[in-house]
């Protein structure tokens, strides 16, 4: 009788590099956007963006902590619209004709009523971004065209606690 152990390594947050890094630019790219005013186009928010504060999450699906952060952020959004903060998810390695329905309904779900979410096939994610394979949800926030916070998550490591952390960075973006 043979007795097979399987571990499972669990990567803590902080412990998982994916996307651009703090200090470096981020590029421009378009992705194909399920909800928002952009809807069934393919937009640049980073080229909208510009030097303004940006929080650009990343996801590979969607969880009640991440619809917890995104309502969190669209509540900030409509009722502080001078600040020029832009936020956006970009869904990636998610075929759009399959998942799109799904983006959509779970934004309606949510009451989101600002934030646009759309879908960028590559499974690494926007082109020169490097989406780490296992970063189930990557956070970049952003300002002056460069990241000054990346918080990457393994599968169910973004909890309401690391949703929070995130936010209390957010107002150091708009000063």
């Amino acid at each position: 009788m043979y007795l097979v152990v399987c571990c499972s390594l669990l990567l803590l947050p902080g412990e998982l590099t994916s996307g651009p890094q703090p200090g470096k630019k981020f590029g421009p790219y378009t992705f194909l956007m399920a909800t928002g005013p952009n809807r069934g186009t393919s937009h640049c928010y980073v080229c909208e963006t510009g030097d303004d504060p940006a929080v650009i999450i990343l996801a590979r699906s969607t969880s009640e902590p991440l619809g917890d952060l995104i309502k969190k952020l669209d509540k900030q959004l409509t009722s502080n619209s001078a600040d020029k903060l832009h936020v956006w998810v970009t869904f990636v390695g998610m075929k759009q004709t399959e998942k799109e329905a799904l983006i959509v309904q779970w934004s309606k779900k949510l009451g989101i009523r600002t934030v646009p979410m759309g879908i960028v096939e590559a499974v690494s994610g926007p082109p020169s971004y490097q989406i780490h394979p296992d970063a189930d949800v990557t956070i970049l926030l952003a300002k002056s065209g460069k990241v000054v916070k990346n918080f990457a998550f393994a599968s169910q490591a973004l909890t309401q606690a690391e949703g929070k952390k995130i936010l209390d960075q957010v107002p150091a973006l708009l000063k």
